[in-house]
């Protein structure tokens, strides 16, 4: 059964992918068009491209588009709504543009539209079809949850041109507002770890350029396609956008915390069974010396160094256990991250 989830992170992998652009491209992409009310809408009379009858869309409006090389493009930006169910009563929703329901998008007879469509919901396999379909550089790969700003595109494309460096991410800001005391300790340790602070982890998005695409071929099948792509680029290789900060909910619980967690902690089990030569050069990576001077120089982190350890522990644990089972297509989501507003 694919569950919502799935569409979603496929859909958004396949979008991305397919409209991956280069820093001059991304240069000229016009500002996606924004609504914040469930109001109707009727739309202008088409500016370009054949004439058509507008739809009036109740309660919603219709996406504007430009005209390129005689193709209509249109601007979708997919993102978390909030949006107000009843006075007092709000919901954090999918949506598009700043609505949800998404805008209308109109086509019609003579126009040159592509749609990519896969029925297979894996987020490696959407990947891949966008990659199939992209041609420009740098190309971005975003979580379908992620809102990365066309600014902050920009400023990672500007970098890696700037630096020559084949790959970047922005940096991760952590929103700790409504978790518990386990998951705020949990991540007062994790962030100050030297993996962590290296940059491309846990944040959602990274950007390749064509040196840094031409790293591997086709994303294989494994839960941590960001733990892959990461494994293949060494620290110095590695650019981390600290002036293009995106935003990641944590969990609200300590179990949300772990399931999370046991699903990272497989995907690094699985690459180090299919990839052993790459997963041996990540873990010789890890500066183990310096992680162990943060805790033990610092008294007033220790009870949150002990619940790290024990949520590690936990986690390995499990995910050890479902790798014996051989269930590791078992996609463990937190809901509670997905329940809670974006401030």
């Amino acid at each position: 059964m694919a569950h919502r989830r799935d569409f979603f992170r496929t859909a958004g992998a396949v979008a991305l992918g397919a409209t991956a652009v280069g820093r001059v491209g991304a240069a000229a992409l016009p500002e996606a068009a924004r609504r914040d009310d469930a109001a109707t809408t009727p739309p202008p009379p088409p500016p370009n491209g054949r004439p058509f009858n507008p739809v009036v869309t109740l309660n919603g409006w219709s996406l504007p588009w430009r005209m390129k090389d005689n193709v209509k493009e249109f601007h979708l930006v997919a993102e978390p709504v909030v949006r107000e169910l009843a006075p007092g009563m709000t919901a954090r929703l999918w949506g598009y543009n700043g609505t949800t329901p998404g805008p209308t998008i109109e086509a019609v007879e003579g126009d040159r539209v592509r749609v990519i469509e896969t029925p297979i919901p894996s987020k490696t396999h959407a990947l891949n079809l966008g990659d199939e379909a992209a041609r420009g550089f740098p190309r971005f790969y975003v979580d379908a949850d992620v809102v990365l700003t066309l600014d902050g595109i920009r400023r990672i494309a500007a970098r890696l041109g700037a630096s020559g460096a084949p790959a970047a991410a922005p940096v991760m800001q952590v929103d700790l507002s409504g978790s518990s005391w386990p998951v705020r300790a949990f991540y007062a340790i994790w962030t100050q770890m030297p993996y962590t602070r290296e940059g491309m982890i846990g944040v959602g998005v990274y950007a390749l350029s064509e040196e840094g695409r031409r790293r591997f071929g086709r994303f294989p099948d494994v839960i941590a396609d960001d733990g892959y792509v990461r494994a293949l680029f060494s620290p110095v290789e590695r650019v981390r956008v600290d002036e293009v900060p995106v935003k990641v909910v944590a969990p609200a619980t300590y179990s949300d915390l772990v399931r999370v967690k046991t699903r990272s902690r497989l995907g690094g089990f699985e690459l180090a069974e299919r990839f052993p030569n790459l997963a041996a050069d990540e873990r010789g990576r890890k500066d183990y010396a310096t992680a162990l001077r943060i805790v033990a120089f610092r008294p007033w982190l220790w009870p949150q160094a002990t619940a790290y350890l024990w949520i590690n522990i936990v986690c390995r644990w499990r995910a050890r256990g479902a790798m014996r089972r051989r269930d590791a297509v078992v996609w463990e989501r937190d809901t509670s991250s997905r329940r809670r507003p974006v401030l």
